[in-house]
């Protein structure tokens, strides 16, 4: 079951507390879980009965295999359908693999200027 929440990996905490700030602001109801490491993110969702409406990850977190994270996704039966976004810099996307373009849903640029941070994340938890 999906809930009204959204799922957040990143190692940086300002850049949580940004994006939880952010996600309060524009929808004050949205539960936002924030997670440091993937392998606790992906024990979570395994084990959780409400799964979040989208997950975004941060490509530069230590000792995330990209690949490896987004196959464990794709390849389990409760996690496939759930949106992923690469919450990252444009430098890092630029340099992505591939292999990870087809895989994910879009993208959210980590970037300076509040306002276009803030109209980007509107516009994915609107669209999703």
């Amino acid at each position: 079951m999906h809930t009204n929440s959204l799922l957040l990996i990143d190692d940086d905490i300002d850049d949580r507390d940004l994006f939880h700030s952010t996600v309060k602001e524009i929808s004050p109801e949205t539960d936002c879980k924030q997670f440091s490491k993937v392998a606790d993110a992906l024990f979570y969702l395994e084990n959780t009965e409400t799964l979040p409406r989208i997950i975004f990850y941060d490509l530069g977190t230590p000792l995330l295999n990209n690949i490896g994270f987004l196959n464990d996704i794709k390849k389990n039966q409760k996690l496939k359908n759930i949106p992923i976004y690469v919450y990252s810099t444009s430098f890092i996307i630029k340099l992505m693999e591939s292999d990870l373009i087809g895989q994910v849903n879009g993208y959210l640029f980590k970037t300076t200027n509040f306002l276009e941070f803030e109209k980007a994340l509107r516009e994915i938890i609107k669209v999703q």
